[in-house]
């Protein structure tokens, strides 16, 4: 899922031949526009970036092109870059529906947050376009995030302290998905040539070892692997398994590659070739990534990440269970996490702890200090409560994902991701490094309250009973009374909700008193092929 960054090197060199200087300068001007134009059709935005760059200071810093510089560094989480650029082609905003909130954002993730907000300010008062309501939304939630940020910075207060992993884990390329088997065990994604790997690194006294390839897993998981976890008892490995992402798609955190989860069983003295795991988990044309497994009431808890249809955004969060005592990866229909959970934005990353039922992940729909943050719910008679950003320094202006830990571990510390600046050593945002979190001040987080998410519609519901509704599918228009939906008349009761921020509705089934009997109607509803994709849902609000 994640991709090393191609860097091309383009020579160039500027000639005069029978001409001025100003046909001169428009002929570099082209070479450095064809350059750039063949660097961003094969995703090489690093590359594509500079050379629009250089393009457009040679034409008195030209905002069309300086534009398309701006929005190659955007791609590539080149913020710094992206701002000096966008600076230079303001005039293009016009032109471009949603590069005002894109200029925002690149403040904000480089901790200009009181810019940023007069910039989100700007942007909302000058969108015309057709999504007025969720893009005035998103923008209410970046402005409270940078308003949250400035809360933080005020206070002068951390929950602990956060130390990037020294050069033997981390390398110019993304380095991800830490593993923590022991507080000095650590396994994690890393690039090995152009491949990711599974890596480990062992830490003697205060000191980390240079890492090396974990050995045993089949090459025909280590061709297309990308993250991976074990189970409780180290005998089965679930992990990410990826397609290479299209050429424009092969920027920033790789979360639009297209992965499907497997599982592999550690039989003898060997593991076993990974299985695929079943259709009503890895959906076709859907991607399903980030597994994470645990052990309660007997049973295997799987979380996930997809972006399958039905959801509030991008990727979602869902979750499924299998008996511990079976032989098979025979887990149940996952269940969405709801709308508390998961938003219009990209949920990833779970990690989930049954004895403190905490689940831990990344979020760019809540309200965050910068894009991904980490947050952490609670799950309380069968409801989880409202999502807790822990603040600095887990969180930062840059992507901030992965968080995990060492169950049990009474030290209460962790391992997480990060793209974030490191003084001294890390300059930019392009790649992602680990870090590992030392749990400092416990009283920190009071002095500061996150706010509410803003929606631009709300659901309502009337009584405090505990209901489960079955996601059917999602559509532009309803109409009840169409023949389609004839039959479920008899199973309970049709409704739809707008999701303003896809212009769809989510067409739904219920109310249904209990998770069994929403799953039997599920299981009627696969199998007489009417919709495929139906799934039990627990929306926000239902106590």
């Amino acid at each position: 899922m994640y991709y090393n960054k191609l860097l091309l090197i383009c020579a160039w060199s500027a000639f005069f031949a029978f001409g001025t200087p100003v046909a001169a300068t428009a002929q570099t001007y082209s070479s450095h526009l064809k350059s750039a134009n063949e660097a961003f059709n094969k995703g090489n935005f690093a590359t594509a970036g500079e050379q629009y760059e250089n393009a457009a200071r040679l034409k008195e810093n030209k905002p069309e092109t300086m534009y398309k510089a701006a929005e190659c560094y955007y791609r590539m989480r080149n913020y710094v870059k992206a701002v000096e650029c966008y600076d230079l082609a303001k005039d293009e905003f016009k032109r471009h529906e949603l590069a005002g909130l894109r200029y925002a954002r690149s403040l904000k993730q480089t901790e200009q947050y009181a810019p940023a907000i007069e910039a989100f300010k700007n942007f909302a008062r000058k969108y015309r376009g057709s999504r007025k309501a969720q893009v005035i939304a998103v923008v209410q939630n970046d402005i409270k995030g940078c308003e949250l940020a400035l809360q933080m910075a005020a206070a002068k207060m951390e929950t602990g302290t956060a130390r990037s992993l020294p050069d033997g884990i981390n390398t110019p390329a993304n380095d991800f998905a830490p593993l923590p088997w022991s507080s000095d065990l650590l396994y994690y994604s890393g690039f090995v040539g152009k491949k990711v790997s599974l890596l480990r690194s062992m830490r003697e006294g205060a000191n980390w070892q240079q890492a090396d390839s974990a050995r045993g897993l089949p090459e025909s998981v280590t061709s297309r692997f990308g993250n991976g976890v074990f189970s409780q008892d180290g005998k089965r490995f679930y992990c990410t398994q990826c397609d290479e992402a299209p050429p424009l798609e092969r920027a920033g955190n790789g979360l639009r590659t297209s992965c499907a989860i497997y599982g592999l069983r550690f039989e003898g003295e060997r593991w076993s070739e990974p299985e695929r795991l079943r259709s009503y988990i890895n959906m076709p044309n859907h991607t399903s990534m980030h597994p994470c497994v645990a052990e309660e009431q007997g049973r295997e808890l799987l979380f996930f990440a997809s972006d399958r249809e039905g959801g509030f955004g991008g990727l979602d969060l869902y979750a499924c269970a299998r008996p511990l005592d079976s032989g098979e990866f025979d887990f149940s229909f996952p269940q969405n996490l709801g709308e508390v959970i998961n938003t219009g934005g990209d949920e990833i990353s779970p990690f989930y702890e049954p004895a403190a039922q905490t689940l831990w992940f990344s979020s760019n729909g809540h309200i965050s200090l910068g894009g991904l943050d980490i947050f952490k719910t609670t799950r309380n008679v069968g409801k989880w409560g409202k999502p807790e950003n822990p603040g600095w320094p887990l969180n930062s202006p840059a992507d901030d994902l992965f968080f995990s830990k060492v169950l049990n571990d009474k030290k209460g510390g962790g391992f997480f991701v990060s793209n974030r600046r490191v003084e001294g050593r890390k300059p930019g945002t392009l790649d992602e490094d680990i870090f590992e979190y030392v749990p400092g001040n416990s009283t920190a987080q009071a002095a500061y309250t996150t706010p509410e998410r803003s929606s631009p519609d709300s659901m309502e519901i009337s009584d405090n009973q505990l209901v489960f509704r079955v996601h059917l599918e999602i559509q532009p228009d309803f109409e009840p009374n169409d023949i389609r939906y004839g039959a479920l008349h008899s199973i309970g009761t049709l409704m739809a909700r707008p999701l303003p921020e896809q212009g769809m509705q989510r067409i739904m089934l219920g109310d249904f008193s209990d998770m069994t009997k929403a799953e039997t109607a599920v299981q009627l509803l696969r199998e007489s092929g009417a919709f495929p994709q139906a799934f039990v849902i627990q929306p926000e609000g239902m106590k």
